[in-house]
């Protein structure tokens, strides 16, 4: 009888045993998964990290491109400053040359007035003489 209780308790054990042995191959299939997520997520990590050092690396010249660029604007500011000059300048010299190329009737009469008088007199003179 001792025996026959033995072997009925080891049958048990081992149907337990099979039980438990489903869930455990489900529990280690469920591991794999799991440890082959992971690894996925470690190559995307490092994609990742790589990506983001060389974008850090390529904004670590940011600054000086900056600067340059602020440089460059001042020159072409200072350069500009100078053209207005240069335009005003050539402004008044193309209105001093344009002046000059027209006659002002009115400022010639004021100044010869007495001679056109004296120009007409002397017309109407000799006409009616």
């Amino acid at each position: 009888m001792e025996r026959e209780l033995i072997e009925e308790k080891f049958k048990n054990v081992d149907k337990t045993l099979n039980e438990h042995k489903d869930s455990i191959d489900e529990i280690r299939e469920d591991v794999k998964e799991i440890k082959n997520d992971v690894n996925k997520i470690n190559i995307d990590f490092s994609i990742s990290f790589a990506k983001t050092s060389a974008a850090l690396e390529k904004l670590s010249d940011l600054p000086d491109i900056v600067v340059d660029v602020r440089d460059s604007l001042l020159k072409v500011n200072s350069n500009v400053n100078g053209l207005d000059e240069k335009v005003e300048n050539l402004e008044t010299k193309v209105s001093e040359i344009d002046n000059k190329g027209k006659f002002d009737y009115i400022d010639y009469v004021k100044k010869n007035f007495v001679a056109i008088l004296l120009g007409l007199g002397g017309l109407l003179y000799g006409i009616l003489k």
